[in-house]
């Protein structure tokens, strides 16, 4: 099913009450109830529900208290969904567990065809995709979703080199500091589109001068720390962070973390490093 959404200028800015307000009209009450209960038909997947409303004029994009839109919701209920149906596919022993539905796009086509928008940060800063990163296998299938959406132009409506203004979080910190190494090999697979965009993003450092290597290194498997490696990360680079006296590469936070598989492995990098060093400088020192 293609899907296009529209754009951020399309689909406006999020209007969300403010939690200090404590007199409200009538208006404005039936509002909050309505936006409410629009919330929960998105999370519950209620297609009939939720085109329902959508047809009787409910707005989109219009934040909670945690500046949260539909497309927050949307996700969040489907990853519920698959992790309660995940059990009775196991038991039946179904190995293709597509966990992404029919039902799911259909709800998401609705949203997005309406307008919501689909890369909207809430008060966190965290964007819907965000969310797949947070719940392991269970996110992978809507991840990939979002990802292959596009805007009517052509262009990915999910943004890819976009920089979190709180702590200065590319999608790469997002994915090693929430461990999801089915999301990471989605980002960093080689031969596509997506790794070729995050291979120009991937030695950006957050606010705390640490590389999304730094960051796996002391948060996630080491699947994640070898997958950003082999994707080009720099495993000697030491973090730029100028409140800290010591400025340590990623071996070091791994060793500090008690993360020795990681430790060690960044360790046979840099032995490897300088056994070809040695070979070079004895390679040139005989032909001299």
């Amino acid at each position: 099913m293609a899907l296009v959404a529209k754009s951020l200028v399309e689909a406006g800015p999020c209007r969300n009450k403010s939690k200090t307000e404590t007199v409200l009209s009538e208006a404005e009450q039936l509002t909050i109830d309505g936006n409410n209960a629009f919330f929960l038909a998105v999370h519950a997947g209620d297609l009939s529900k939720v085109q329902s409303m959508l047809n009787e004029g409910q707005g989109v994009n219009v934040g909670n208290e945690k500046q949260e839109n539909e497309i927050h919701f949307a996700i969040s209920g489907i990853i519920k969904r698959a992790i309660e149906g995940i059990a009775t596919l196991n038991r039946l022993q179904i190995e293709d567990k597509n966990l992404l539905q029919i039902e799911d796009k259909n709800l998401l086509d609705i949203l997005i065809k309406n307008g919501s928008f689909v890369d909207y940060r809430d008060a966190s800063g965290k964007r819907p995709i965000n969310l797949c990163f947070d719940k392991d296998e269970f996110g992978v299938q809507a991840a990939q979703f979002l990802l292959d959406l596009r805007d009517a132009s052509g262009a990915r409506v999910v943004d890819l080199t976009s920089v979190r203004s709180g702590d200065g979080f590319t999608l790469l910190h997002d994915v090693a500091w929430a461990g999801n190494v089915g999301c990471a090999k989605l980002l960093l697979n080689k031969g596509t589109e997506v790794c070729t965009i995050m291979a120009s993003i991937i030695e950006l450092t957050n606010k705390q001068g640490q590389t999304p290597l730094h960051v796996a290194s002391f948060r996630a498997a080491i699947d994640i720390v070898q997958l950003l490696k082999n994707a080009g990360a720099d495993h000697t680079a030491t973090e730029k962070n100028s409140r800290r006296l010591s400025k340590d590469t990623a071996e070091v936070m791994a060793a500090n973390m008690g993360r020795d598989d990681t430790a060690n492995y960044l360790k046979s990098l840099n032995v490897t490093l300088n056994t070809v060093s040695m070979a070079a400088k004895l390679k040139k020192k005989v032909a001299a």
